[in-house]
């Protein structure tokens, strides 16, 4: 079904509101929930340890607690339900141990100008090659953004991705008593779609309108810089006005209300070069530093949760970014074309691509509490601490790339996508990584560097994929002389037919294990030896 009712006791939210909640029209009065058709209810089951291991990046599933499970199955559940393509966006997050944030409040709809969630993929932006500011201005302003627009915070709960209905469902509980949809344009023409706010009953919903508050939002001046109001009364630093300023210290509150935003193009061109942002920040939007070429020095905040993409674009000067952020998330672009000369990073997860939008640096560095990277963060330059369980699907380069023993998950599955991935033109299907089930191997001609036994071996083997055994041990050496010939198959043959002799050492035993069944030593590690031997066969280790 589109969004089904979430499992009994999925977690510990139960607001019970009226509908007498303001400038709401009434537009319908009753209407049948749409549910998936008898056919679609039952998911497919298959997929189910992929899902696990691939989509949700769990490698443990027994180690979760009975909530985490039921997260696990609500997702699986309602996803492969569904009648269109959705993301469980909310459910997700919070499996990931991110912090989501409060729900909507039915009871301030009056005040929304529209909802953002600040870490959603349509917050990222990167400028188009050789693009002056106008440009990048009149591509905001083609997609309805700009500095004055007011948003509210809130994560979805249901992304719906198809080409033909994209829109989110912001539940106001986990039961999904009532929820506002926000569709396409309302994002992009915040000022002409109103919110669809519905209202259940068992298998009907009442549905409303929702008009916007288009009023201005009002402005504060504090020592040289602008704040904006925003409806939920904090404060996002609007403008950066004092260009006669090398350093700029920005309040944790300005008039009693918290400063929690940095705004879009707020220091644009500035020729400031040092700033401290508050630990109430909690988000810097798209461009907000943009093209700040002598900014050398900048701290982000521990509850900082949102970078905007091209966020701190061309902005050069930078010698060190340290980042601990453990809520955050950002874009490949939230750096584009900087040139930090050491980046530290301690994040959940790091984007695929990221690095290669610095235009230089010396060192990279990943914090222990990095647990996913994209794949293109395998290389030479960059140790991966073993905090790092998680390697995401992508296009690995040519050559050998070294994929560490204690990675868990190579080749983890992308976030579906859907239509507004696609220009409008073309439009597009939603693309759903599980059920294509793609493999890293088939877009490149490299190598994987891995070790005997490992996810990354695993992996190779099972994409058919060209690997390259990283460890010393000379498979297939029963009698450990150091090299492999007639006299091995000699020595696995009577092993074969009287073990209790015991020949073999138990690591000449494993060595020779070159058939990997899991049944001990056996003819066919005899016969492989002989393949090889022959010419037959170019490798001693088969899966």
């Amino acid at each position: 079904m589109k969004a089904k009712q979430v499992l009994s006791g999925f977690l510990a939210f139960a607001t019970i509101f009226g509908c007498n909640i303001g400038n709401i029209n009434s537009y319908t009065n009753s209407k049948t929930v749409i549910t998936a058709s008898a056919e679609n209810q039952i998911p497919d089951y298959s997929l189910w340890d992929r899902f696990i291991k691939y989509d949700l990046r769990i490698t443990d599933y027994d180690s979760l607690s009975e909530k985490e499970k039921e997260l696990c199955k609500f997702i699986f559940e309602t996803e492969r339900s569904s009648e269109d393509t959705i993301i469980c966006e909310r459910a997700r997050r919070i499996l990931n141990g991110y912090d989501v944030g409060e729900r909507v409040n039915p009871k301030e709809i009056s005040k929304y100008y529209n909802i953002i969630d600040r870490c959603g993929d349509y917050w990222e932006f990167t400028p188009y090659p050789n693009t002056n500011e106008s440009g990048i201005n009149k591509f905001l302003e083609d997609y309805g953004f700009s500095k004055e627009m007011a948003v509210l915070d809130a994560v979805p709960d249901i992304k719906h991705i198809d080409d033909n209905m994209f829109y989110n469902e912001y539940w106001v509980d986990d039961e999904r008593t009532a929820s506002i949809e926000i569709h396409e344009n309302s994002y992009y023409s915040s000022d002409k779609e109103p919110f669809i706010y519905k209202v259940y009953n068992n298998d009907s919903y009442e549905s409303y309108e929702i008009e916007k508050n288009l009023e201005t939002l009002p402005v504060i001046e504090y020592k040289g810089c602008k704040y904006q109001i925003c409806p939920d009364n904090t404060l996002a630093l609007y403008s950066f006005d004092d260009g006669e300023l090398d350093y700029v210290e920005i309040p944790e509150t300005v008039n009693d209300m918290k400063v929690t935003g940095i705004k879009m193009f707020a220091f644009n061109e500035s020729n400031v070069r040092s700033v401290k942002l508050p630990e109430t920040i909690n988000y810097i939007e798209p461009f907000a530093f943009y093209k700040c070429r002598n900014l050398s020095d900048i701290n982000l905040p521990e509850n900082l949760k949102s970078i905007g993409g091209s966020g701190f674009c061309e902005c050069t000067g930078l010698v060190d970014i340290n980042i601990y952020c453990p809520n955050l998330k950002f874009s490949s672009f939230s750096f584009y074309q900087c040139s930090a000369e050491n980046v530290i990073f301690n994040t959940k997860n790091v984007p695929d691509y990221f690095t290669s939008f610095f235009t230089e640096y010396k060192s990279i560095v990943l914090g222990n509490n990095v647990k996913e990277i994209g794949c293109t963060l395998l290389n030479k330059d960059i140790e991966i601490p073993e905090s790092v369980k998680i390697i995401t699907w992508g296009e690995m380069p040519s050559g050998v790339t070294i994929v560490p023993k204690h990675i868990e998950i190579l080749g983890a599955y992308k976030e579906a996508i859907g239509s507004k991935y696609f220009s409008v033109s073309m439009g597009g299907d939603a693309v759903i990584p599980l059920i294509e089930n793609k493999s890293m191997t088939e877009m490149y001609d490299g190598t994987i560097g891995c070790y005997l036994n490992t996810e990354a071996y695993n992996y190779a083997i099972a994409h058919n994929a060209k690997f390259q055994l990283l460890d010393d041990t000379i498979y297939g050496d029963a009698n450990g002389d150091g090299i492999v010939d007639i006299a091995d198959v000699v020595c696995i043959s009577v092993y074969v037919s009287n073990p209790e002799k015991n020949i073999m050492s138990e690591q000449n035993i494993k060595n020779s294990d070159v058939h990997n069944t899991g049944n001990g030593l056996d003819a066919n590690d005899s016969l492989m030896i002989q393949h090889y031997l022959a010419g037959i066969i170019d490798t001693l280790l088969y899966r």
